[in-house]
């Protein structure tokens, strides 16, 4: 173990594999989003940085460690079960975005989820501040609804995160996620 300062033989390539992970996130569209292989900045060029998230630099990792290893789990499961044994993740629906909204606006968030495994599916729409540029959250209103809305703030001055994370009952609990991006007029 010649080359390594420490007594483990860590590189730190997950964060870079995650955000590629097929989790409805799509952060390896842009690094700034935020996925489960983190949040980044860009300093110059493609020279990226770790972003903060509620000021805190773990966190663009944190936020997502129980999700990503229930997942590592239940693939491991895919390995040695059959489908029926093993868990999957719940599969969502589409999602329309209005795309563009004004300042005052009620945005509806409606979505359907089923589980390929028949497990119950829970829903959590979710304002990503950091990703979205701001100090503040958005409330959303029956955020543990399938059916939810928010008012879009009059102080609004960049695009709106919205993620809708939807969670099954099986073994390991697993999630997906949908990532919705408003566009402010």
């Amino acid at each position: 173990m010649g080359g390594y300062p420490q007594n483990n033989t860590s590189e730190g390539d997950t964060p870079a594999f995650l955000n590629f992970v097929a989790n409805g996130l799509k952060a390896y569209k842009d690094y700034s989003t935020g996925g489960w292989g983190g949040r980044y900045q860009s300093v110059r060029g493609n020279y990226w940085s770790d972003a903060t998230d509620d000021n805190n630099m773990q966190k663009t990792l944190w936020r997502w460690i129980p999700a990503v290893q229930n997942d590592f789990e239940a693939r491991m499961d895919w390995c040695v079960q059959s489908f029926e044994e093993a868990n999957h993740p719940p599969v969502i629906g589409e999602v329309s975005v209005p795309g563009i909204v004004k300042p005052g606006e009620r945005v509806e968030l409606n979505s359907k989820a089923i589980d390929p495994d028949g497990d119950k599916v829970y829903y959590w729409w979710w304002h990503y501040p950091d990703s979205s540029g701001m100090k503040e959250h958005i409330k959303i209103v029956h955020e543990t609804s399938n059916n939810a809305w928010f008012i879009v703030p009059e102080n609004l001055k960049n695009d709106i995160h919205i993620i809708l994370e939807v969670s099954d009952d099986g073994s390991p609990l697993l999630k997906t996620y949908k990532r919705l991006i408003f566009r402010y007029e």
